[in-house]
């Protein structure tokens, strides 16, 4: 795989956008932290050297479950370089990253890279990824994953959304949270933590929902219990080994209630081993 040509094609899409723009500045970087992430996590569920059969019959015979002489972590790390480039249209049309109020960023991307546009051409000419490549986008973002995909689309569908969910984290301290949320730093600290968002996140050990999310406090609570849906262990740890994990847990809000439930949570997290007990952190 030609990573030179990945790059300056996604540069170069993306200089069609304003830098300077924090939010788009935000995502361009944040591609490049997930693409890392894929690459680290692939390396540990398939191998450094692992390649896919390079034969016109396992193409003919199984097409989703080939991907014609390339590496398993170059194909993860190319996932990871396409998975976000809905969101910079997105924010231009809309002014948001929120889907709810705007389009579904991933089928957006997965649109804009295979459909008539088919911007897939300037990062590859290898057919044979273009299955393994739509379905990760595609479902990058989703709740839930559709059923039916065979293993291998499976494990890089895994792996994209694992290395989106760690890097969320790191966003949240990338830029200030007014650029994040569009709303004043003092709101956001003031703010409080929804009873349904708490529940979920207390007894049900699962993402949030983000149509739940009604709150800044909601926000933080959300990317925290992303990763109770980490697949691979490789993933946990790299969440925890970041450190933007327990940063969240201490985000200077001047909400009372809100500083008490997201340490009611970091406990119940410990105690259901998604952190590291207090002691116990190497």
């Amino acid at each position: 795989m030609d990573r030179e040509r990945v790059k300056e094609a996604f540069d170069g899409y993306v200089s069609g956008y304003d830098l300077h723009n924090p939010k788009i500045r935000l995502k361009y970087e944040h591609t490049y932290h997930v693409a890392g992430n894929c690459e680290e996590i692939a390396r540990d569920v398939f191998g450094e050297e692992i390649r896919f059969p390079n034969t016109e019959t396992a193409v003919r015979k199984s097409p989703r479950t080939v991907a014609a002489g390339e590496r398993a972590v170059d194909i993860a790390w190319l996932i990871g370089m396409l998975h976000d480039i809905g969101r910079f249209e997105q924010l231009k049309r809309y002014d948001t990253f929120n889907d709810s109020q705007s389009i579904d960023h991933a089928g957006f991307g997965a649109d804009l890279l295979f459909g008539e546009e088919h911007l897939i051409d300037r990062f590859s000419d290898n057919a044979t990824l273009y299955p393994f490549l739509e379905e990760a986008v595609r479902d990058h973002s989703r709740y839930r994953l559709p059923q039916g995909l065979d293993s291998v689309t499976k494990a890089f569908c895994n792996i994209i959304r694992d290395a989106d969910k760690i890097d969320i984290l790191r966003v949240n301290f990338a830029v200030s949270q007014s650029d994040i949320y569009s709303l004043p730093e003092e709101e956001i600290a003031e703010s409080a933590i929804s009873p349904e968002v708490l529940e979920i996140a207390l007894t049900e050990n699962r993402a949030v929902p983000r149509d739940l999310h009604r709150t800044p406090a909601d926000h933080f609570v959300g990317h925290i219990c992303l990763c109770y849906e980490l697949v691979y262990e490789k993933s946990r740890r790299m969440a925890v080994e970041q450190g933007y994990l327990l940063k969240l847990f201490d985000y200077p809000f001047t909400n009372e209630e809100t500083r008490k439930d997201l340490q009611r949570l970091k406990k119940h997290m410990e105690e259901s081993n998604i952190l590291p007990k207090k002691g116990n952190e190497s």
